[in-house]
């Protein structure tokens, strides 16, 4: 027989699953600590894409090249997904300044090479469906709420194809 599903049941459940780890990073004979989700929750992905279609940023980031957007995406997930100080009211010049430091010394690496394949192709089918998407805003008339929200079920189906496993 199953059993009763609860609030206490359900909360259990989202701290076994969403977890963040802990690396150490050396920078000039010192180390520092990031924390790191272990699995990256549906609603955080949605809030970065929402948080990016808000900034000032999204307005001048068509004009960047594929190579550096592909960067920017990843520094997304950064952003979001560790516990790295990043100010929200920073340029994109200076947000990919800091692309090429955090690249240029190293950090980016030992990161990502910390984050799970399966999160970050989470992501990326999210964003992937995103960039589909985009041209509808101006093409159609759609606004970014309704953008945004049609990228959240776009999102649940993605989950839903996993077999309903949570952080899949």
């Amino acid at each position: 027989m199953a059993n009763k599903l609860t609030l206490k049941a359900i909360n259990k459940a989202n701290q076994h699953t969403f977890t963040q780890k802990t690396i150490i990073i050396p920078i000039d004979g010192k180390e520092y600590e990031v924390k790191i989700d272990t699995v990256f929750r549906q609603t955080k992905i949605q809030e970065m894409i929402s948080q990016f279609l808000s900034s000032k940023n999204f307005q001048d980031f068509n004009a960047l090249d594929d190579t550096i957007k592909l960067s920017y995406y990843m520094f997304m997930i950064l952003k979001n997904m560790t516990d790295l100080e990043i100010p929200e009211d920073i340029t994109l010049a200076q947000e990919i300044n800091l692309i090429n430091n955090l690249i240029d010394l190293g950090i980016w690496e030992e990161i990502f090479a910390e984050i799970s394949e399966d999160e970050i192709n989470k992501v990326n089918k999210y964003l992937q469906k995103f960039n589909e998407n985009l041209g509808e805003i101006t093409k159609d008339g759609k606004g970014i709420d309704e953008l945004v929200k049609s990228m959240e079920n776009e999102l649940d189906g993605l989950d839903e194809e996993s077999g309903g496993q949570v952080g899949e």
